[in-house]
């Protein structure tokens, strides 16, 4: 069996969901991708931006600068949950151009979310109503009544500058998950379980991320989450890869632990002197 594998390509969708309560497996595991990527890409070829919204009491909280250190040359962007927002608007302002003229796609970027589920920019109560996960509440017309919309004159704008509305972080991420993969923005990220991913992605979000690992979850959540119950059965340090361009196909594989600081520093000498 060949290794397990996430390819990221220019189509929609090619973003990466790992859910799961095993931090060890989820933070090794963007480890591993993120290394992977910096090994197939020259600097310059490559923008990173790392969320390290790990607890600080948790055994890996310095993990995303360890990381960051090792791929220095790529110049990752490391920022806490306070910057979610800014670096969301960042990409966006990055991706905007790749929109209007898809043959520019590089560098490839990558945001990557260590513990996405403390995104608290994210939570779905911060999003306008129409995009609420997983109801509009929105009032309705009672049976029978005629509503018409009259027209008013609108108030003159002359000599005023109308404020630049800002945009939530949802509805950026909502934006970087759709238009991102075709235009080479990419988004990956671990969160520690089910529920917790969906109080900061709505459905429509679900649907970009056609990569996603389960790691050990409930049925139920397993079911909603790759179609299939079988996260239910996994054995410890085991875990399961869904792919939208795979259907009907799940790959049980164990995944990496995070890299420790010998293994990186020999991974930083190797990338720095390779030819």
């Amino acid at each position: 069996k060949a290794p397990t594998a996430a390819t990221f390509f220019h189509q929609p969708g090619r973003n990466l969901l790992i859910v799961g309560k095993d931090e060890q497996a989820g933070v090794g595991m963007l480890c591993s991708v993120v290394c992977d990527l910096a090994a197939q890409l020259r600097p310059g070829a490559a923008k990173f931006y790392f969320w390290n919204l790990l607890s600080l009491d948790s055994d890996f909280h310095s993990m995303p600068d360890n990381l960051a250190q090792a791929i220095a040359p790529w110049v990752p962007c490391v920022v806490g949950g306070r910057d979610v927002g800014r670096t969301l608007s960042e990409v966006s302002e990055l991706l905007d151009p790749r929109i209007a003229s898809p043959a520019t796609r590089e560098p490839e970027v990558f945001i990557v979310a260590f513990g996405g589920h403390r995104a608290r920019d994210l939570v779905s109560d911060a999003r306008p109503r129409s995009s609420a996960f997983p109801f509009d509440e929105s009032p309705k017309p009672a049976q029978g009544d005629l509503h018409v919309a009259i027209p008013r004159e609108a108030p003159s704008t002359q000599g005023r500058t109308e404020p630049k509305r800002e945009v939530p972080p949802a509805a950026t991420l909502m934006k970087v998950l759709r238009e991102g993969p075709e235009a080479g923005v990419y988004f990956l990220g671990w969160w520690d379980n089910y529920q917790s991913a969906t109080k900061t992605l709505d459905r429509n979000m679900f649907r970009e991320f056609g990569m996603r690992v389960a790691l050990t979850m409930s049925r139920e959540d397993s079911r909603s989450f790759i179609d299939e119950p079988d996260a239910a059965r996994l054995l410890p340090h085991r875990s399961l890869y869904w792919d939208d361009e795979n259907v009907g196909r799940i790959e049980k594989f164990i995944p990496f632990a995070p890299p420790g600081s010998d293994w990186l520093k020999a991974f930083e000498f190797k990338l720095r002197t390779r030819g």
